[in-house]
């Protein structure tokens, strides 16, 4: 039985078949798993960028309702809180969408949560702040504006969108590497599928070669043939560019699908025997060189780099190579298999540049820059000539803001247009995308406008926002290429972001706008407040300065009437011990030893009156008159007493003119202004110094410094060697109660008194200071030729009684008027004595009648003057003589009756009891009994 055999062809082919087909399966799953990938990874890059916009108009949301907020706060407009009610709509609206978007990503689902808490306490508080002011309270409404709590509440929105946004772009990032490592497993496969069947190939090739010459020898050539023509259909059959090169790389042989990619149309003529390496740019000649070696090393080489067609047409390519080796395992050729992605690519470079497009308009601030700097971005990878943005206005038209690529005359065209005129305006009126592809040979009636500026392809597309025009934006090319369905798809979702864009720079102007208009009226009125407030703590701080201006005062008044009443006790008290001095002087002529102790107390006596009297000065009690005053003597009889009131850590030194003449001036009164300027000098010095004071005689002429009327003047100098003045307090010292010592430590009215002292009596208070040199303070008193009058301290000669009057004395004080009773009757007097009114106004009813009636003035129950008054009721001419120890009784309060001050020596006393008798012609009670006898 004859076996029937496999026909040679179909044994030697079968192997190179299973080949193919093994080839051709991977190559199409391959195929089908990228495309999947591909779609999957663009899918997902989409749903990111989607997810991300709706993130930015959550935030722009947000940002409208604080618009309107701060709206109806500054216009009082209701319209702005519909504004603000929609941003509650759309918040709620946007956050549900987000929340659908994101169902896959629970992380996502808690921070749209999270979020949608804060926008909502944001809101609650623009509520509040509405709510205040729409029930009248603005100052509680800008209260909670200022204190800042919707602002932190709305800091925190921000951040938490700046987190969903960040871990939209972590997926986003972890998906597309999940998308590449598949993109790189499929080739892989790729690689090893290519590989397999092409060692299937050349197993069956050899296999086939060897069964031939162990065959017959005349088929071979019609078998080799045979093969040789089935593997160039297995290898045309193939969509990848399979070539087949020598191992310096020139090429041999394309496979019909490669020819097709690459728009080869005759191999032979065009590439075989070219230099492969030459077709790749300079740039990518590196990486294509590695993989031939690699190759020629045994293994396989790859790269993906970019490389047009023999037309021209922009591609890239996957690219491996792999050695084909001869019987004993050495490369004999090259084979290079290539891979168009050309789609992929492009697919990947459009999500970058659309992610690139996002994160510039997130940051950008001023919408004409914003839109050219997109279109820099894009015109180059979508081969851009021109674009044009139109903003719509008030009016109802359309503004040419922003463009690129038309000449002067064509904007003066087109600069502003109206809604349905020109492509852009139909596209704004009809607010649908309009794409005019073929623009010069179009019959469209629109195309018109696009011809004579060269366009061939052009597409615009409406600004829309929340149903709200905001104008449109149109791109167009002058070449030949038109736009594929997915540079329009990119285009109009760039336009999408650019209106999210403007909206939000919009908002945000129009929130910085209403922001910086509240804090100017925030501002007005915080400096209104302030104003207030400093008015009220100048008028707190006057007032304190008064309040304590007059507890100064009150402190000065009391201590005068303290100072008053213990002047008028010592008045008292030295009455009685001058007049016992003078009787015991006056009794003990032979014993001079005893005369020198008399001496010497009338003399202390004569020492603690002059003392009194300057107390009474202090206390403006006494009865200050200009007299003719030796201000040498003076100021030497005052050494003593201020160097006391000074201390000892002050040097005091006296200089007088020699043959210094007297000056008009109370005597008084400029002891006591003497002495405020020693204390002043005092605090000058706190650390211990000199003080000298000196007089001298001064002709002042005309126009002098001082400001005094020419003539001659005495001139009494203080100074010190203190820490001095600057100009400004100079320039204020002589103010009423101007202190530098502080509240409490200083009246302020010392150098004041000195000024008025001065000015009264004729002359002028100088002051001259500086810093670190001290102060010199001057009195200028006019000069007099009258001689100073000089109280002697000797007895002074007795006036006579006229005749033996019979003297009625009143005094509340036993000891006075002891004394005083004791000093009249060795006078020659008939005193009879009473201890207070009551006693005197008895003594007059029951038939007494004196020729004068002495009283002191301060009694109890009644004084001297109420005293006179009522016994003058019982005798009407009765001679009076008022003996007090305030030495400041006013007249009227004296009702003008002859006073003689405490304390008095036994001569005054006597002399105004003699001057009453003898000028009153008085005559006496005992004298007329006399004269009446004879």
């Amino acid at each position: 039985m004859m076996r029937t055999e496999m026909p040679f062809s179909l044994r030697s082919g079968l192997p190179g078949l299973l080949g193919l087909l093994v080839l051709l399966a991977a190559l199409f799953l391959v195929s089908l798993r990228q495309d999947k990938a591909r779609q999957e990874a663009e899918g997902w890059r989409i749903h990111t960028v989607e997810v991300i916009a709706q993130a930015q108009r959550l935030l722009a949301a947000l940002l409208d309702a604080e618009t309107g907020q701060r709206g109806y706060l500054l216009t009082q407009n209701p319209a702005y809180l519909d504004m603000n009610e929609q941003a509650h709509k759309t918040l709620d609206d946007l956050t549900g969408e987000l929340l659908r978007l994101t169902s896959d990503n629970p992380s996502q689902q808690e921070n749209l949560t999270r979020f949608h808490a804060l926008a909502h306490e944001r809101l609650d508080i623009l509520e509040d702040v509405v709510g205040l002011e729409q029930v009248g309270r603005r100052s509680d409404a800008l209260a909670l504006i200022s204190s800042g709590t919707g602002r932190d509440a709305m800091e925190r929105a921000r951040q938490q969108i700046d987190v969903i946004i960040a871990e939209e772009e972590r997926l986003l990032r972890e998906r597309s590497a999940r998308a590449d490592e598949a993109a790189l497993r499929s080739r892989w496969l790729t690689y090893a599928a290519g590989v397999l069947g092409l060692l299937l190939l050349g197993v069956a090739a050899r296999f086939g070669l060897a069964m031939a010459r162990a065959e017959e020898r005349a088929n071979s050539s019609e078998a080799l043939r045979a093969s040789d023509e089935f593997n160039r259909r297995v290898l045309a059959a193939s969509p990848d560019c399979v070539k087949l090169m020598t191992l310096d790389a020139r090429l041999e042989f394309f496979s019909e699908g490669g020819l097709c990619a690459m728009e080869i149309d005759d191999f032979d003529r065009q590439l075989k025997g070219a230099d492969w390496l030459s077709f790749w740019k300079p740039d990518d000649r590196p990486k294509v060189r590695a993989a031939i070696d690699d190759a020629l090393a045994g293994g396989i080489g790859r790269f993906q780099a970019f490389c047009p067609t023999a037309k021209g047409t922009p591609k890239w390519w996957d690219v491996s190579v792999s050695p084909i080796l001869d019987a004993e395992g050495a490369p004999e050729k090259l084979l290079s298999a290539s891979r168009d992605i050309t789609g992929a690519r492009r697919s990947e470079e459009r999500i970058a540049l659309l992610g690139e497009a996002a994160a510039r308009l997130l940051t950008s601030g001023n919408p004409a820059a914003m839109v050219a700097d997109i279109f820099g971005l894009i015109a180059g990878p979508l081969r851009l000539d021109v674009f044009l943005n139109y903003r719509l206005t008030g009016e109802g038209d359309l503004l040419l803001v922003a463009q690129n690529g038309l000449d002067e005359a064509t904007l003066r065209d087109v600069s502003r247009i109206r809604l349905g005129q020109t492509i852009c305006g139909t596209v704004a009126s009809d607010r649908q995308p309009r794409h005019l592809a073929d623009a010069l040979v179009s019959e469209e009636p629109l195309s018109v406008y696009l011809k004579p500026i060269g366009i061939t392809d052009y597409t615009c597309t409406p600004l829309v926002v929340d149903d709200n025009l905001l104008g449109t934006l149109a791109f167009g090319r002058r070449s030949d290429e038109r736009f594929s369905q997915e540079d329009l798809t990119l285009l109009h979702t760039i336009c999408h972001y650019v209106a999210l864009a403007i909206e939000r720079i919009r908002t945000e102007e129009r929130l910085r706008s209403f922001n910086a208009e509240l804090e100017a009226r925030v501002a007005e009125r915080t400096a209104e407040l302030e104003a207030a407030a400093s008015h009220l703590r100048a008028e707190m701080v006057e007032r304190e300065a008064a309040q304590a201006q007059l507890h100064e005062m009150r402190k000065l008044d009391t201590m005068g009437q303290l100072t008053g009443g213990v002047a008028h006790d010592f008045n008292n008290l030295l009455t009685p011990i001058v007049g016992s001095l003078e009787r015991a002087q006056k009794k003990l002529d032979g014993d001079e030893r005893t005369l020198r102790l008399i001496r010497g107390g009338l003399e202390a006596a004569e020492r603690a009156c002059v003392l009194v009297t300057r107390l009474l000065a202090f206390a403006r009690r006494s009865h200050l008159e200009a007299r003719p005053v030796d201000v040498g003597a003076l100021l030497h009889g005052m050494t003593e007493l201020i160097q006391r009131s000074i201390g000892p850590q002050i040097t005091v030194s006296v200089q007088v003119e020699d043959g210094l003449p007297a000056a008009k001036v109370d005597s008084n009164q400029l002891e006591l202004a003497l002495l405020n300027l020693a204390l002043n000098a005092r605090d000058a010095m706190p650390g211990g110094g000199r003080l000298t004071m000196s007089a001298q005689g001064e002709q002042v002429g005309a126009n002098h410094p001082t400001g005094l009327a020419p003539g001659r003047y005495v001139r009494l100098s203080v100074v010190d060697t203190g820490g001095g003045m600057d100009q400004e307090t100079l320039s204020r010292a002589v103010e009423p109660f101007f202190s530098t010592k502080g509240i409490g430590k200083g009246t302020g009215l010392g150098l004041s008194m000195v000024h008025g002292m001065a000015a009264q009596s004729g002359g002028t208070l100088a002051l001259s200071s500086s810093l670190g040199l001290g102060t010199r303070a001057e009195i200028w008193l006019p000069e007099t030729d009258e001689a100073p009058v000089v109280a002697p301290l000797l007895p002074r000669e007795l006036a006579p009684a006229p005749f033996a009057a019979r003297i009625l004395l009143v005094d509340d004080e036993a000891v006075v008027r002891a004394g005083t009773a004791e000093m009249l009757r060795d006078l020659g007097y008939d005193v009879t004595e009473a201890n207070g009114g009551s006693q005197a106004m008895a003594l007059m009813r029951s038939g007494f009648e004196p020729d004068v009636l002495v009283t002191d003035f301060l009694m109890p129950g009644m004084n001297g003057v109420d005293l006179v008054e009522s016994l003058r009721q019982i005798r009407p001419s009765l001679p009076a003589l008022l003996v007090t120890g305030y030495a400041d009784l006013a007249p009227s309060a004296s009702g003008g009756l002859p006073r003689l001050p405490k304390p008095f020596r036994m001569a005054d006393l006597a002399g105004a009891v003699a001057g009453i008798l003898s000028g009153g012609n008085v005559v006496s009670f005992m004298r007329r009994t006399q004269e009446h006898r004879e």
